[in-house]
């Protein structure tokens, strides 16, 4: 069974075969963070995002698991990099790297890729996945299966259930929408 913790601060859905109790998130290892910042903060009636919108996300995430120091890997379409370039900050001291990847899925594949590509060099404990698309079920459930810790954050994207179900815990950044201008 899901529990579903909520606070006025949180959402968190721990995974099954969690006690159903809150655990803090604790450092254990090393960690890497893969952001889809398009799924986290993608506003339909602007059509795109801000670098504003990229800066509060960092800052909820950074409070979320900065503590764990993970590695940083964002996904973004190129036509949507300077937002994130701009702002995009280190907050817990680590590098952070921009993948961008156009057409359908980009962001994701680029994630998927770059993952591939770091877990050659190094063993991760931690994998936290910043995005709630469906397409990184088959990347955490076999993370899971190795032993590895699975932390999902979503926002305006929200979760698909499959993912949801296989973390360890899935947690809502309760990404606020920006407000609508009178015409």
């Amino acid at each position: 069974m899901i529990t579903s913790l909520q606070t006025p601060e949180n959402n968190i859905h721990e995974g099954l075969g969690n006690s159903g109790c809150h655990t803090p998130i604790k450092r254990t290892g090393k960690a890497i963070v893969l952001v889809d910042i398009e799924n986290l903060i993608w506003d339909h009636y602007r059509g795109g995002f801000t670098h504003g919108d990229v800066r509060l996300v960092h800052d909820m995430i950074v409070a979320r698991v900065g503590h764990l120091q993970p590695d940083q890997v964002i996904g973004v379409c190129h036509r949507y990099a300077q937002p994130v370039i701009d702002g995009w900050g280190n907050g817990w001291g680590s590098h952070y790297d921009i993948r961008q990847k156009s057409g359908k899925d980009g962001a994701d594949r680029a994630l998927l890729d770059a993952y591939r590509e770091l877990s050659r060099k190094y063993r991760y404990d931690t994998v936290v996945i910043g995005s709630g698309d469906g397409i990184f079920f088959d990347l955490a459930q076999q993370l899971k299966e190795a032993g590895t810790r699975v932390i999902t954050l979503y926002g305006r994207g929200n979760i698909a259930q499959k993912l949801e179900l296989v973390s360890d815990i899935a947690l809502n950044l309760n990404v606020p929408a920006p407000l609508k201008r009178a015409a």
